[in-house]
């Protein structure tokens, strides 16, 4: 296991920090994997801090999106690793 180069000034790993400078309609990036059969979640912002407002959706989407995360899950458990992507809106209502 290698050293993961310290993070940036908003607290996001740099492999994050590029994908948000390569992408400027990124807000938050959700990220659900598994570390020794745990489930690990993990919301990085653009802008920090993250809102709670935006918390709540990312549970929601999760809620939602239970088939499709367990399906990714049974991937890794078969040795493999898929990215997907979560089909829900993100959108502010006041």
């Amino acid at each position: 296991m290698g050293m993961e180069p310290p993070p940036s000034e908003t607290g996001n790993p740099p492999a994050i920090e590029n994908l948000f400078s390569l992408n400027a309609a990124l807000a938050y990036v959700f990220v659900l994997d598994t570390l020794n059969g745990a489930v690990s979640t993990k919301v990085y912002a653009s802008h920090p801090p993250i809102d709670d407002h935006f918390r709540i959706k990312f549970d929601s989407a999760c809620a939602l999106g239970e088939a499709q995360i367990q399906k990714l899950l049974s991937y890794k458990k078969d040795g493999f690793r898929k990215v997907d992507i979560l089909k829900y809106g993100l959108e502010r209502t006041e």
